[in-house]
């Protein structure tokens, strides 16, 4: 497939712009993810309040709640309370705390 020299600067823009827009710098990148994810965790939190407290849930659903619920309260260690990484990673790249966790059936 041939593309003109035009097409090409149109394409390198739109990509240039696609980084713009996702703020492809550290502090903007990562505040917005973590409203997403403070969004996310509202519409959850709503629906759980519908259910009655004997209703099930998958274990798979469950799971992937208490990693992230893990992964962030580390990360918010670090950045509020040690400054420094201190959870020691594993050759998987799963930190020590959560190995156990990757083993499970839904990970």
């Amino acid at each position: 497939m041939r593309i003109t020299k035009r097409q090409l600067r149109r394409i390198i823009q739109e990509q240039v712009n696609l980084i713009k827009e996702d703020g492809h710098t550290d502090v903007p990148y990562v505040k917005r993810k973590l409203r997403a994810s403070i969004e996310d965790s509202t519409q959850m939190l709503s629906k759980l309040d519908t259910m009655r407290e004997g209703d099930h849930l998958p274990t798979w659903w469950i799971g992937k709640i208490v990693i992230s619920t893990t992964y962030l309260n580390k990360c918010r260690d670090y950045l509020v309370i040690s400054g420094e990484d201190k959870l020691p990673i594993v050759d998987s790249g799963v930190p020590q705390d959560l190995r156990s966790v990757e083993e499970m059936e839904y990970w």
